[in-house]
Order: structure tokens, then sequence, then C-alpha cells
């Protein structure tokens, strides 16, 4: 029997379950709501324990910033163990690793927790389109940034693009299997986890931070797209949403202008990708 709820009895994490109709039947999805975005290592090493998974996982993630910071010889020393405990995980998480969270990626790369990494944002990012991050004992990682989500299916972006030759090679990382009629993961994609930062859905307003309005953030997820199995972006991430493992939701609140900024983008998110099911 799959434990995973038990996730929330550890300090700060929030254990939800979302139900979904897929192929005409009810399912469920595991969503996992917690604050500091370095703490999502914790839930990655849960979830390979209870689901079995003998692989790093991918991860999808939504973020205002890269998070792609080094760390330290000594942290990737201990990080690297093949036999790991949660424990020894929790320690580094939580003493070692910087409390700004923005060197937990590869962190999870060393632990062998994440394999590759695709980043998207709600605005541009000046970001290269791939980084390679050679690990200390689990070989070469991907880090991929795929820009703006609400440009993702536009002409010549990297879910679109069948004449761009540096698109295929990206295509077999992110298990993205492209036809003109029926673009989607391929069968049997490697697991992956999808991780959304609220502090992505926020923009800065005269030096402060604060949401981005509801009904703009309604607009844009609703931004038709051009691709023949998906009619929107909120279609496409509700897909994303069906096919990971589970989803991940950090709060973030003092990178999104404060509590109640956060609580806001929570309250959207919810209402456009979770039909207002994890406020309950």
């Amino acid at each position: 029997m799959d434990k995973f709820h038990e996730i929330s009895h550890r300090s700060n994490i929030i254990h939800k379950k979302y139900t979904f109709e897929h192929l005409g039947k009810k399912a469920e999805k595991d969503v996992v709501i917690y604050e500091d975005h370095r703490t999502i290592l914790n839930i990655l090493y849960w979830l390979k324990q209870t689901r079995y998974i003998n692989t790093s996982i991918d991860l999808i993630t939504f973020d205002r910033h890269t998070d792609f910071c080094d760390i330290s010889p000594e942290t990737i020393k201990k990080i690297s163990k093949p036999n790991l405990t949660f424990q020894q995980l929790y320690q580094i998480v939580e003493f070692e690793l910087n409390p700004l969270d923005d060197d937990w990626i590869k962190a999870g790369m060393e632990a062998n927790l994440i394999n590759n990494c695709f980043l998207l944002s709600a605005e541009n990012l000046d970001e290269p389109f791939l980084q390679e991050y050679k690990t200390k004992k689990w070989g070469k990682k991907k880090y991929y940034y795929l820009g703006d989500v609400w440009y993702l299916f536009d002409y010549k972006q990297v879910l679109n693009d069948p004449l761009n030759e540096g698109c295929k090679e990206f295509w077999e990382s992110f298990g993205w299997n492209f036809d003109y009629k029926s673009s989607k993961f391929i069968d049997n994609r490697h697991p992956f986890v999808l991780d959304f930062d609220l502090d992505c859905f926020s923009t800065e307003i005269m030096t402060k931070n604060i949401a981005i309005p509801e009904e703009l953030l309604q607009d844009s997820f609703n931004k038709n797209i051009n691709n023949y199995n998906f009619n929107s972006v909120r279609h496409f991430l509700k897909y994303l949403i069906e096919e990971s493992q589970i989803v991940t939701i950090c709060i973030e609140n003092s990178y999104c202008g404060g509590i109640r900024q956060a609580q806001r983008i929570f309250n959207a998110i919810d209402y456009l990708l979770f039909d207002g099911e994890l406020g309950k």
C-alpha cells in the first residue's frame, strides 16, 4: 500500500489529494504543499521510498528564479552517498543548503534524486536554453530553461518546432513525442514531478513584489495555443498534472510579497488548475 500521505507527518508539509477525470474514470493525484523550496528534496526522497522508484526523477518546475547555484565540495561529499538516509538528508537540507533556496537543484542531482530539470516561468528570464552539470557519482545531468509558459507552443518554440534540429535532442530528454496532430509525452516516459514555486506568478511594481492579478492569470491560462492536443495553456498544465508522479507547491511567501500575496497566488492556482480542491 502506498503510504505517501505520511509525508504530512513531517513539519511544515501539507498533503492533499486532487481528484480528476481521466479516460472516463476518477483518478487522484498527490499534491504536497510546503514553505521552503529546498524541502522538495525531502519530498523526492519520500516519493522514491514509497513508490519504489529506483531511478532519479525528472523535475518540471515553475519558478521566478533558477535555483541552480553551486554547493560546497563538503556538501557534495555528504549528499552523494549511495545509501543516504532520510535523517542524513534532512540535516543537509535544513542546515547546510543555502536558506535563500538557490542551490537545491544541484544538491538534488548530487543525491541522485533529480535527473534532468526543466524550468518554466511566467515571464522571460535571461538564461541559456541548456546547462549541463557533471555530478560527483551519478554522471551528467541536464538543466533546460524552456522560457515563458504562455508562449511555449508558439511558432518556433521548443515543443512546437519540427524544423529545429536542436529541439530533437531536447525532446528526447523531455520525453516528448512531436506530431502535428498528437504532440504529447511518449509512453513510459521517465517519471517526473511537477513543481510550482508560487513566486513564479508574482511580479514587481515600484520595487514591491505582488501577486499577478487573478484576472490576468485567467486570461493567460486560457490563452489559445497552437497544438492539436491542447486548446489552452491551462489544458496543457492539467495534462502535466495528470502525467506527473506527484505535484509539489512551494509557498515561499517572502518571495511573493508576503503572506497575503502568496495566499492570493495560491487561491488563483488552486481555482485554475485544481478546481478549488486544495483549499478545502
